[in-house]
């Protein structure tokens, strides 16, 4: 199926939509008295009710050794509620735009701590002109 230019643009602007509100969303919560554990609950739970109809429909696929699982645990808990909880405290002291955009530098630097950490990958003159025009349009966004 072919896409006409839009339909990318169209995209691009949901998302945007979608992810940028939640820190909006984060701040509505902080303002009315949710701590950063409720937030970050919250969004967990979220996360893991949207997940449960695709889990159900590939259970047989699903891992179910001990390790695999605890592994999966402890990737939930460093990469998705420990953050969240951060963003949470960061509501009640920071401006939400200002927790959005420093969101988006997120990416920008794990290629830069991924290259310094697993030295398997080297950035390029390419990978150094996309992080410098990252870092440019998080500048700009500030």
């Amino acid at each position: 199926m072919k896409s006409n230019g839009w339909q990318p643009v169209a995209a691009f602007l949901f998302l945007s939509l979608l992810w940028g509100s939640s820190f909006l969303l984060i701040r509505v919560l902080a303002n009315a008295g949710v701590g950063a554990l409720g937030v970050s609950g919250g969004r967990c739970l979220l996360g893991f009710a949207s997940l449960v109809p695709f889990a159900v429909i590939r259970r047989r696929d699903f891992p179910r050794d001990r390790r695999t699982l605890g592994l999966i645990g402890l990737m939930g808990i460093v990469n998705f509620a420990t953050p969240w909880t951060l963003f949470g405290v960061a509501a009640h002291h920071v401006p939400s735009g200002m927790s959005a955009i420093t969101n988006a530098s997120t990416p920008l630097w794990a290629a830069i701590f991924t290259t310094m950490i697993i030295r398997t990958d080297r950035l390029g003159a390419r990978g150094l002109a996309g992080l410098v025009a990252g870092f440019t349009g998080v500048l700009l966004l500030m």
